[in-house]
């Protein structure tokens, strides 16, 4: 099955929430930088969009089948089912976390700049949450664990492709990276296996246990995700090797390979998307 316009939606809402977490990571990097919040109006935006989207895609069958104009159809889902408001809940947490980054530009205090970017991280969890909520693991046997598990994955892809993500500002600009490839380095690295783990426990409960099929659609395309994220891995090893050898000699190679794995993860959330939207063997 090929990628269609709920696809297209839902990588729009997933790049959202993505982009607006680099936005954050950004803020992080340094004690007096001002937040990008144009990054962050805009991820919301597009969470927006994404997801006003992806209800009109979701009511599209249903409503060339029984001839139905679009809009109201989509209303009516929209008011008359449960499944309907799920889709658009997330904007509301990402909306909140703007508010409280705009917050944390505004102070100089450490101690409440860590608790709002505090807050900020576990509103945009609670988006990603929702967005689990609204999917096919809310259908699963052990709904509560495969929600958490769901969240927990979620949640660490999105922060190790927000973390390389909130490096591109420098990589533009030709900012040495090196110091921060190094400083971020463990985080991601716990990030990774976090994701890994809590990525087979969720296929599990979704019906898809190791070892995946190629003839299975959903598990051929949770083996593609798994190369594009060993593919992003072993990037990420490079620079990590470059990093604690000699990083002054190797800023032209670590510029290199950090722009070759922002490429993949990229793609990593293409393949997310697609996969959120094919229905799994269970």
């Amino acid at each position: 099955m090929m990628p269609g316009v709920d696809v297209a939606a839902e990588l729009v809402r997933i790049a959202g929430v993505t982009l607006f977490a680099a936005a954050l990571a950004w803020a992080l990097a340094g004690p007096w930088r001002t937040p990008p919040m144009a990054v962050a109006i805009a991820s919301t935006v597009l969470l927006a969009a994404g997801s006003i989207a992806l209800l009109f895609a979701t009511v599209l069958p249903f409503s060339r089948r029984v001839g139905e104009p679009l809009p109201g159809l989509a209303l009516e889902y929209l008011l008359d089912t449960q499944h309907g408001p799920m889709l658009l809940v997330p904007v509301l947490p990402v909306a909140y976390a703007l508010l409280l980054l705009h917050l944390f530009s505004q102070t100089t205090s450490p101690v409440l700049r860590r608790a709002v970017a505090g807050f900020v991280g576990a509103m945009l969890l609670g988006a990603l949450g929702v967005m689990a909520a609204s999917g096919h693991v809310a259908t699963t046997n052990w709904e509560h664990v495969g929600m958490v598990s769901q969240i927990v994955h979620m949640g660490a892809g999105v922060a190790w492709i927000a973390i390389v993500f909130s490096l591109l500002p420098d990589l533009v600009r030709g900012a040495p990276v090196a110091a921060e490839l190094k400083r971020v380095g463990n985080v991601a690295a716990a990030l990774v296996g976090v994701l890994v783990v809590s990525g087979v426990v969720a296929a599990s409960l979704l019906g898809a246990p190791l070892p995946w099929s190629w003839g299975e659609p959903y598990e051929r395309l949770l083996i593609i995700k798994a190369a594009v994220l060993a593919a992003a891995l072993a990037a990420a090893g490079l620079n990590r090797l470059a990093v604690r050898s000699v990083p002054a000699a190797a800023t032209v190679r670590i510029r290199i390979t950090l722009a070759v794995e922002t490429v993949i993860l990229a793609g990593a959330l293409v393949v997310a998307a697609w996969l959120s939207r094919t229905t799994p063997p269970g």
